[in-house]
């Protein structure tokens, strides 16, 4: 296990917000450190999307100095997402987690949480990645395909029992990276990826990409095979089925 600091709120403006603060009072700090809120009253998600914050969900962010190269930063959200898969596995072996690419939690191909990477330079020019998790326990929002824990599990955990946990397997997945590199998270990952060979849309800005999600490669980017049998990588794009509409989420 590796040593970090734990700072808990009861509510706050955004656990992210609170690993900028963090960030600049430590600006050359070796430490892990892991923020947690109960609520929040400004919580974002990717594109700066508002993420629901009620009371009784997961909410936390993991800020870590991250002195390696930019294009390795990806690769926390693949470690992130198996960490959370695999804790929630071992809570309860009877669910059924599933990843969506990039930076989604699945269950019954229903969104249950999310991760947000934020990458942050001190004023000591000292680098920092905040990766930030959120998980529906009690509630979710019914504006978008979502679900919760509580709808799937008898009996839910304490967001302090999946707090521990989930760090533990994070440190866990941290230190096989360091040593490794992606090659097994990825592969993890892939186990439990929703729709995988199956038929997706891609959504970039205004453009809609159709095909058959294939495989992830080393760096994370998504496969899609094209009708015309072209195989495109993608870095960047938001993911959708054919029950959804891109245009309207």
């Amino acid at each position: 296990m590796l040593p970090y600091s734990l700072e808990v709120h009861e509510s706050c403006s955004s656990t992210m917000d609170l690993a900028k603060e963090w960030v600049r009072l430590h600006p050359q700090s070796p430490q892990f450190h892991f923020i947690q809120a109960y609520t929040q009253g400004s919580g974002r998600g990717k594109r700066e999307r508002v993420w629901v914050s009620e009371k009784g969900n997961f909410f936390g962010t993991l800020v870590m100095p991250f002195p390696f190269s930019m294009d390795k930063r990806g690769d926390m959200s693949f470690l992130i997402a198996v960490a959370m898969g695999e804790t929630l596995g071992e809570l309860d072996s009877t669910l059924e987690v599933q990843y969506k690419w990039p930076n989604d939690i699945m269950l019954g191909k229903k969104k249950t949480g999310g991760i947000l990477l934020e990458y942050l330079e001190s004023a000591s020019n000292h680098p920092f990645l905040s990766m930030g998790m959120g998980l529906n326990f009690t509630s979710h929002p019914s504006h978008i395909p979502s679900t919760c824990l509580k709808e799937h599990m008898n009996v839910l955990p304490s967001l302090e029992i999946f707090r521990d946990l989930l760090i533990q397997k994070i440190f866990h997945y941290y230190q096989i990276w360091v040593k490794d590199g992606f090659q097994l998270i990825r592969d993890r990952w892939l186990v439990h990826a929703v729709n995988r060979h199956e038929t997706i849309q891609i959504s970039i800005g205004k453009e809609v990409i159709q095909g058959i999600f294939d495989t992830i490669n080393d760096k994370g980017g998504l496969i899609l095979i094209c009708p015309n049998g072209v195989k495109r990588t993608f870095y960047t794009g938001e993911v959708f089925f054919d029950s959804d509409n891109p245009h309207t989420i």
